[in-house]
């Protein structure tokens, strides 16, 4: 949050849940786009019900699992797992 922050001061993270029980672990407001991030601690692609139900419900293009992922990879349409420095990479956040 603190990189979100410096590149953009209203920056602002959220949690997502829908009334049936559907999270997702954080939905970033950054440079007036909502992104929805997934936070896993293994490399295994999970299931993306949540941020595929928060990517619809919001209208939303692209979401992202961060983890300990080496190497980006889509698991889905618009659905990216990666690590935490391709992540910041990815939303303009890398120092």
């Amino acid at each position: 949050m603190v990189r979100a922050r410096l590149a953009d001061p209203a920056a602002e993270a959220f949690f997502f849940r829908t009334h049936t029980g559907i999270e997702v672990d954080v939905l970033l407001r950054l440079r007036g786009r909502l992104v929805p991030i997934e936070v896993k601690l293994g490399v295994t692609p999970p299931d993306p019900k949540g941020l595929v139900a928060c990517m619809d419900a919001l209208g939303l293009p692209r979401g992202y699992v961060v983890s300990m992922r080496r190497e980006a990879v889509e698991i889905r349409r618009g659905i990216v797992m990666c690590g935490l420095p391709d992540l910041l990479q990815r939303l303009q956040l890398a120092p």
